[in-house]
């Protein structure tokens, strides 16, 4: 039997599992990513092999296909206003706070495991960037939901895993395993400032073009659009392949593509009178079936409902796969410090740094620096430098340290947050009452 035969039949059992036991497994004070990465370990010790170094390309591909479904589900969901004051908090966790996280655990990797500083500096930009993927239950949950703990959290995942990218060719650069081009110039403008700022304008222009055009058939011809799922799918690959062939982020891409659809139909919308509110109630009525403007809403919320089945399927696959991953690298002690200071002293202090003058409360910004998930991203971008040729002993370090710090992070973070939420659900609820 090939290794694909064997994956196909492990996924399955777990997918037939999680449905059998769906409604048990939701009331549990944890998340189901635990149940994932102890069963995706169990099936590593049994034989079901696959390694970080020798399968790279493999983990590659299948993280940006998860990627990808998650972040443009991530964009969809933030339904604010395109404005400097309403995106603050996610702006600031997306790139100053990851640089100064980047930065912090650079220097302490280096004094904790005795890394060169390249690869300090890949080691801490591959596990910088916090996770769309194993979010969910501290993100955004209701559409139009501004508050700053979840609309920051949700932005910052869809941000800074395309953000990360030039910080870990760098790295790599500095490794000499990467051009930088003289003086870096190579390296600052173009995966910088283009791979960056036109993987953000792919994105959302692919989605301007393709939401107006649908309401222009609605208008004009009277067009259903049907077969909504095909449009979600269509535009996380124009943009991904679109901004990948003009050399540009394809994770920021995808993630701008969510915004600008949903920003299309919060336009559309509100120019009707039309609230999120209004539409759930009357989403089964005629005139809401028949008039473009309130079918808008519909739309993109059928898009999401699907995006986010899919988004859950890819959570399953990746991260029983990060656990078939994990039994198979020798463990280091030097993971638990390293989750240790990433979690309670690099991670705090960029978000108190950059939140200072933001408008959140003590316990919003304790909340937000605690829940810096680490997850699929980071198993991404340690494919990405094992594919580089990060040399031993360096790189089967990386990838025990990685893994190692991914899935402690998802083991505290998936037990902390069903509390921690609830009991700042019930905070904010007093508040407003």
């Amino acid at each position: 039997m090939s290794q694909l035969s064997n994956w196909f039949l492990v996924i399955g059992a777990v997918l037939v599992s999680m449905a059998l036991v769906g409604s048990v497994v939701k009331r549990l004070p944890f998340t189901p990513a635990i149940l994932y990465l102890a069963f995706g370990y169990a099936v590593g010790t049994g034989g079901t092999g696959v390694h970080p170094i020798q399968d790279a390309g493999f983990i590659r591909s299948l993280t940006e296909v998860g990627m990808a479904i998650a972040l443009f589900a991530v964009g969809l969901k933030l339904r604010s206003p395109l404005k400097l004051r309403a995106w603050r908090v996610p702006l600031c966790l997306g790139l100053p706070a990851m640089v100064v996280t980047i930065a912090v655990f650079a220097v302490i990797a280096r004094l904790i495991c005795g890394f060169p500083w390249s690869i300090a500096l890949i080691l801490a930009a591959v596990l910088a960037p916090t996770d769309p993927v194993l979010g969910s239950d501290v993100q955004v949950e209701r559409t139009g939901d501004g508050d700053h703990v979840r609309f920051g959290l949700t932005g910052e995942g869809g941000l800074n895993d395309g953000l990360a990218a030039p910080v870990v060719w760098l790295g790599l650069g500095m490794a000499g395993l990467h051009g930088l081009g003289p003086w870096g110039t190579r390296w600052l403008l173009v995966e910088g400032i283009w791979f960056i700022a036109a993987g953000m304008a792919i994105g959302g222009l692919v989605s301007l073009l393709t939401a107006r055009l649908v309401l222009y058939l609605r208008r004009s011809h009277a067009m259903a659009v049907g077969l909504e799922e095909f449009l979600g799918f269509g535009l996380i690959g124009l943009s991904f392949g679109l901004a990948g062939l003009l050399h540009a982020s394809e994770f920021l891409a995808v993630f701008a593509a969510g915004v600008a659809f949903r920003h299309v139909e919060r336009r559309t919308s509100m120019a009707a009178g039309v609230t999120p509110g209004k539409i759930h109630v009357a989403i089964d009525d005629e005139e809401t079936a028949t008039s473009p403007e309130r079918a808008a809403f519909h739309l993109t919320e059928t898009v999401l409902a699907f995006n986010a089945q899919a988004e859950h399927i890819a959570e399953l696959a990746l991260v029983t796969v990060l656990g078939a991953l994990l039994a198979n690298v020798r463990l280091e002690w030097q993971a638990i410090p390293l989750a240790a200071a990433l979690f309670l002293v690099a991670r705090p202090a960029a978000v108190a740094a950059t939140l200072a003058g933001a408008r959140t409360t003590g316990m919003q910004t304790w909340l937000i620096a605690w829940f810096g998930i680490r997850g699929i991203g980071s198993l991404y971008y340690l494919a990405v430098v094992l594919q580089a040729g990060v040399p031993e002993p360096w790189a089967s370090r990386l990838a025990s340290l990685v893994l190692t710090v991914v899935a402690i992070s998802i083991v505290v973070h998936g037990v902390s947050a069903t509390p921690l939420m609830h009991v700042y659900g019930r905070k904010v609820g007093r508040g407003r009452r």
